[in-house]
């Protein structure tokens, strides 16, 4: 991996880490996963007595899954370099399974965030995702729209949704859309 694809890499994943790590202790367990799914839910106002919420703590408890596969005991925690560590092994060792498992993730976050029931993301649906659950200005999340929206219809569909995630979790493309999937780095 060249320093550029490391610094993106870090970049994006921090991001990431750093909303996964609920207890703000510098370290992700499986336990913080399944508290970011109810807390995504709960932002997006969704019953906790819900089947869409109950799928988001699943997915989100299927993140740590997919990063820690032998955290039988539950006791595995891990710091930034360990967890994009075993993004990497991932991606490399079990690249299909990898992706079926973030579209699988993809589709229950958008599912959450698809307010209307269209089955496409309105601007506002999106920039409102963005700012309960990751905290991005409303500015951003426009911009973050706009990278998404890769066909200009002026919305995003589940495909383009999906894409997003997969580009931020795989892609070294400093241009790729999907970088800026939870928000500008």
């Amino acid at each position: 991996m060249t320093t550029a694809s490391s610094d993106l890499r870090f970049q994006k994943f921090n991001r990431w880490f750093k909303t996964a790590d609920v207890d703000d202790d510098g370290l992700v367990d499986r336990r913080d996963f399944e508290q970011y799914g109810k807390a995504y839910a709960k932002a997006l106002g969704i019953p906790p007595d819900s089947d869409k919420y109950q799928r988001m703590v699943e997915v989100s408890k299927g993140v740590w899954d997919l990063q820690a596969p032998h955290d039988h005991d539950g006791t595995v925690r891990m710091n930034i370099e360990q967890w994009i560590e075993a993004a990497v092994a991932g991606m490399q060792s079990r690249r299909d399974d990898y992706l079926a498992r973030a579209s699988a993730v993809a589709d229950a976050y958008f599912e959450a965030a698809d307010a209307d029931g269209t089955g496409r993301l309105s601007r506002d649906e999106h920039s409102r995702m963005l700012q309960v659950t990751m905290a991005v200005s409303g500015d951003d999340a426009r911009a973050v729209f706009d990278r998404m929206d890769l066909d200009g219809d002026g919305a995003i569909s589940r495909d383009e949704f999906r894409q997003g995630f997969i580009d931020f979790l795989s892609s070294d493309d400093p241009d790729a859309p999907g970088n800026w999937f939870f928000g500008p780095l």
